[in-house]
């Protein structure tokens, strides 16, 4: 009589292969989050960096069109949003530092992150009261050679002077001193700090260099009275070189000279301002336009 037998099933996992492939799951796990973490703050900072190169092309843009910077927002605490209007009045001596005035800028106040955007200036680049204000005529000049009082950035150990930069203090307080800015970018001074982030650093920071407001903002005009040692010569005498900043309304008077034979040099103009030249001899005004930009020479005889 035959007996039928089943065989065993060999094909499950004994225990200690279970406990071997845990282990390695375990481990793999354990390489992976790291790496997951580094990839999602790599990320959430280049959207930070790139949320804050669109403030400075926007404020530099505000520069372009008004002929100066806005003042930071400076109500409430600092890491918390304003009410995004600049405060001007509000206290603060060569560097103004506060937040980013939003509302007049017309610009989200914030970081990809949900926290304010900061934002520093030099205070004469902002001052605009007044068309007769000798400071904002000269501020074209001023970014071919910051002053010492300027704003300066310590670029990853290069320290560069700038007329003004926006920064976010980062998701954390890595310097665990108080408040999200780190370094030298909390202790409201002039010197800032741009470089990777550590274990003790997280800002992320822009500046607009005064070269890029100057090549965007200004440009320059010589103006030549040729001699010609006619008798008939019809511009004998010095021209005179005005400006304005609101579009005629007001004048600066003698930003520059032509005298007969020779020119005023090169003269750094505000894209936008309004330049007219005089003539003594005549009385009369031979020129009158809107700066649009770039270098230009004009020839009188």
């Amino acid at each position: 009589m035959f007996k039928l037998t089943r065989k065993k099933n060999s094909w499950g996992f004994t225990i200690l292969e279970m406990a071997i492939v845990m282990a390695i799951m375990g481990l793999l796990a354990g390489a992976l989050i790291p790496l997951a973490k580094s990839v999602y703050e790599s990320r959430k900072a280049a959207d930070i960096d790139d949320r804050l190169k669109q403030a400075k092309e926007v404020l530099i843009a505000w520069y372009r069109a008004n002929g100066y910077l806005p003042c930071p927002d400076m109500t409430g605490a600092v890491d918390t949003i304003g009410d995004g209007t600049g405060d001007c009045s509000a206290g603060g001596g060569m560097i103004l530092s506060g937040k980013l005035p939003y509302a007049d800028l017309s610009f989200p106040p914030n970081d990809s992150t949900g926290r304010p955007i900061r934002y520093v200036v030099m205070r004469q680049f902002t001052e605009h009261s007044s068309v007769t204000n000798n400071s904002r005529r000269m501020r074209c000049e001023m970014m071919k050679n910051l002053p010492s009082s300027a704003i300066v950035v310590n670029d990853s150990g290069k320290m560069i002077r700038v007329p003004f930069l926006v920064f976010s203090g980062g998701p954390e307080d890595r310097d665990g001193i108080g408040g999200l800015a780190d370094g030298d970018n909390r202790d409201g001074d002039s010197m800032f700090e741009k470089k990777p982030s550590d274990d003790n650093f997280d800002d992320i920071l822009e500046y607009g260099s005064a070269y890029e407001m100057y090549r965007s903002c200004c440009g320059s005009i010589v103006v030549v009275n040729v001699n010609s040692g006619l008798v008939t010569e019809k511009y004998n005498q010095t021209l005179r070189v005005d400006q304005s900043f609101d579009g005629g309304s007001s004048w600066i008077n003698g930003i520059g000279s032509a005298p007969d034979g020779g020119s005023t040099g090169e003269l750094d103009i505000e894209v936008g301002s309004r330049i007219r030249i005089y003539d003594p001899q005549s009385g009369q005004f031979i020129a009158n336009f809107v700066f649009g930009g770039g270098n230009k020479t004009f020839v009188f005889d």
